[in-house]
């Protein structure tokens, strides 16, 4: 999909190998540095379900709670004691059942709280949508846990893209349409930045006196790239 996208806007040779999400980034994490043992529930979608399988991790929840709530049946559900960890990421069928199970779970120390990115909005052509940042902010709220964040800005998966393309950050550029994550991640990595307008962040939260983040490049769009 990612391919096509980028074909069509002139950029070939892009393959589905080339392609890193936030949920990769988590699955790796979890197989390769936190070298867990046990299960993973998670709230998400297909996407997490195929990353984790890739890394041979047995998940547990998704599809399986997406029903109606019910008290009684949840009073006598007993939490999996192999689980060992709660994966978030952006579920459009998130309900009642999956976050109290994940709260039931995350009620237990030992169990890690971990999230693939904490982006507040989604963006769809003509509006923004709740993103995950958004409806993690509730499970944080109910467990007064703060997970890891593995997805931009943040080390996990910066870690995971150098060194699956053996990338020299000095070489690099980290082009994205969102100050707080995209920009942030390519600053905190040592790369050089452009932030293309085509998206979340504008002009104005660049030029603003004292802003947090500030690219060394932007452009109305990554078209810029081929004038």
């Amino acid at each position: 999909m990612y391919g096509d996208k980028m074909a069509g806007m002139g950029f070939k040779g892009i393959t589905p190998d080339m392609v890193i999400g936030s949920a990769f980034a988590a699955a790796y994490y979890i197989k390769h540095e936190m070298k867990l043992t046990g299960k993973v529930y998670v709230i998400g979608e297909k996407g997490i379900a195929v990353s984790m399988a890739e890394e041979g991790i047995t998940i547990a929840g998704m599809e399986e709670d997406n029903h109606v709530w019910d008290p009684v049946a949840m009073e006598n559900w007993e939490p999996d004691p192999e689980v060992a960890a709660v994966l978030f990421g952006l579920d459009t069928e998130m309900n009642y059942t999956k976050v109290t199970k994940a709260t039931r779970y995350l009620s237990n120390p030992d169990v890690k709280f971990i999230a693939t990115n904490a982006d507040m909005t989604f963006p769809f052509r003509t509006f923004k949508a709740p993103g995950t940042g958004a409806m993690l902010a509730l499970l944080k709220a109910a467990t007064g846990r703060d997970p890891l964040v593995t997805g931009k800005p943040n080390k996990p998966m910066r870690d995971v893209v150098l060194h699956k393309f053996d990338l020299d950050p000095s070489r690099t550029l980290m082009i994205g349409d969102r100050l707080d994550t995209d920009i942030e991640f390519g600053l905190q990595g040592g790369m050089k930045t452009l932030m293309v307008l085509s998206g979340i962040s504008t002009e104005a939260e660049i030029q603003k006196p004292g802003a947090p983040t500030v690219p060394h490049f932007y452009a109305d769009s990554i078209a810029a790239l081929k004038d």
